[in-house]
């Protein structure tokens, strides 16, 4: 009688247990989960977030998370994906094979039999997709693909541009560089060409000057197709404002919109954000839009400017300059990644990796595994289970 009560208790709690186990009773609901089940491995190592202070605000217990947007995280519970806000709440139960950031009060899904879906934050299909792939909503519009070519649907999923491109950008403005019949043009939200799809080779829209390629050579075009500086330069960049960077025979320099050199020779010059451009001499140093100088050439490496700051590189170690030039950290860290919401997270040798924030102080313990860029006041980090 004892160990009937016993076997009754045992076979109670271990009922209980498995029922708040996310895992219980959740068969595979298609063959194509139970096919992606049956490789899955859930990982040692968890994900959760971290506050301004390094505090674990989410507990560390989800396979992977993607950053909070919109208030509202991606979040990966033993395989299968669905959205947490930051009381750590349950959008809906996992289901998903995959689950992208929120953009514009959407976000994406994939099924376990890879279709597309956007979904609202009430966690809502707003449409579902017969297309092979879809991409974030930018602008009112999604790029989506069918076959090998790429189109276009708006926020309720209606086809506003059919497929017919072999490449095409993402509407980050309200104009997309496409790629038709080996040649590139530029077209408008509803599809309309404003620079026809006849370049061998074609810079992102800008509203003064477009790069373009002519045989081998480029120079630059308005937007109505006007060439304005005739192909001329073996290499170019697009215009960040009102200047560009380009190359001929005796280096790269900096140009104005009405092609005027107004800059030394260099190496190499690279965009740096923030209206700055990254040269090289030897070394690294920066320059401003109008091509005067504003640092030393000294560093090894300089990563391009965030929220006003830049890694550098000096004897294989890291730093953090400013946009004046003038240094914010001296180079004593192994690693280091760009700001973002006033913080940067930093590897410190033999002790880990942490955040400063925007005086260049340590704003978290240099304790974690590894760690992701703050968004929407959160910060993703890992730690073993």
């Amino acid at each position: 009688m004892q160990r009937t009560i016993f076997t009754f208790i045992l076979f109670s709690l271990i009922f209980i247990s498995c029922k708040n186990d996310p895992s219980f009773g959740d068969e595979p609901k298609s063959k194509a989960e139970e096919i992606f089940f049956d490789d899955y491995e859930s990982p040692k190592r968890k994900w959760g977030f971290i506050d301004k202070k390094g505090n674990e605000v989410i507990q560390a217990k989800y396979d992977m998370v993607r950053p909070f947007t919109e208030r509202l995280a991606a979040a990966n519970v033993k395989g299968k994906w669905t959205f947490i806000d930051k009381e750590n709440k349950l959008l809906f139960p996992p289901k998903y094979k995959a689950c992208w950031p929120f953009s514009s009060g959407l976000a994406r899904v994939q099924t376990f039999e890879n279709k597309f879906a956007m979904i609202n934050k009430e966690g809502k299909e707003v449409f579902t997709s017969s297309f092979e792939e879809i991409y974030d909503l930018e602008n009112n519009r999604a790029r989506i693909k069918r076959g090998s070519l790429f189109g276009f649907v708006n926020e309720k999923g209606d086809l506003i541009i059919e497929p017919q491109f072999e490449k095409a950008d993402n509407f980050k403005t309200p104009y997309s560089r496409v790629k038709q019949y080996d040649k590139y043009g530029i077209i408008d939200l509803d599809g309309n060409f404003i620079l026809e799809a006849k370049f061998d080779q074609l810079g992102k829209y800008h509203p003064d000057l477009i790069k373009f390629k002519k045989g081998k050579l480029f120079g630059y075009l308005n937007p109505k197709g006007e060439v304005v500086i005739p192909a001329q330069y073996k290499r170019a960049l697009n215009f960040e404002n009102k200047t560009a960077a380009v190359k001929d025979e005796q280096g790269y320099f900096l140009i104005n919109t009405k092609g005027e050199k107004i800059s030394e020779y260099y190496n190499l010059i690279l965009y740096g954000e923030e209206n700055l451009w990254l040269a090289k001499k030897s070394n690294y140093g920066i320059l401003n839009a109008n091509g005067k100088e504003l640092s030393e050439f000294k560093y090894q490496q300089l990563y391009k400017f965030h929220e006003g700051k830049a890694g550098y590189m000096i004897d294989d170690m890291w730093g953090y300059i400013k946009t004046d030039g003038s240094i914010l950290t001296p180079a004593v860290f192994a690693l280091l990644w760009d700001y973002q919401e006033d913080m940067a997270r930093v590897a410190v040798p033999m002790r880990g990796v942490g955040f400063l924030n925007g005086r260049g102080q340590k704003a978290t313990p240099f304790k974690f595994i590894e760690v992701r860029n703050f968004s929407n006041g959160l910060a993703a980090f890992e730690k073993w289970n």
